[in-house]
């Protein structure tokens, strides 16, 4: 064997050991989509922070919303901002029961139709939208964890959805099982 062959050998197997130790590293990014778009003006408006009339505040920062786009994505919101009760004037409101790192794809979701989100988030992205409600999300997440179940992670994610009432995650849980 020629020394520039085994010089080349030596260097695949090294950039393969480089790909190999970066793998576990990189976040796995997954596109969730299925939602109802709005139109492209809407979420530029947003995007660019414009016309918005409310805050929702998810441990410590801050997201400029329109309070009618949440009304009619969200249960959870429509009851915040609708229910004719002296909070529902409010334009600000605070969540202590989600993640800011799930409030952005959420509200991404909400106004784009769709979201990425790193693999390992998934259970927190699911546990937001399940409490704010977002059902199109929840239902896609959803599917997305039926895709995954396993021997080995069923057990949990049937727990998972069993504290969070997500019947059909239950299920399929309990079949995989």
């Amino acid at each position: 064997m020629s020394s520039s062959s085994s010089r080349g050998q030596r260097a695949s197997r090294s950039r393969k050991r480089e790909r190999d130790a970066a793998s576990p590293r990189a976040p796995a990014l997954l596109r969730i989509d299925g939602g109802s778009a709005l139109p492209a003006r809407v979420v530029k408006l947003w995007q660019q922070g414009e016309v918005c009339d409310a805050t929702v505040v998810a441990q410590g920062r801050e997201f400029p919303v329109h309070r009618c786009v949440l009304m009619a994505a969200s249960e959870f919101f429509d009851g915040a901002f609708g229910s004719g009760l002296a909070e529902s004037a409010s334009t600000r409101v605070s969540l202590d029961s989600v993640e800011a790192s799930a409030l952005e794809p959420i509200l991404e979701y909400v106004y784009t139709g769709e979201c990425q989100v790193d693999e390992a988030a998934l259970l927190t992205l699911l546990q937001g939208a399940s409490f704010l409600r977002v059902g199109p999300l929840v239902a896609a997440i959803v599917a997305r964890l039926e895709d995954r179940l396993t021997p080995n992670n069923c057990l949990d994610l049937w727990a998972f959805g069993e504290a969070h009432t997500l019947p059909a995650l239950v299920e399929a849980a309990r079949v995989a099982a």
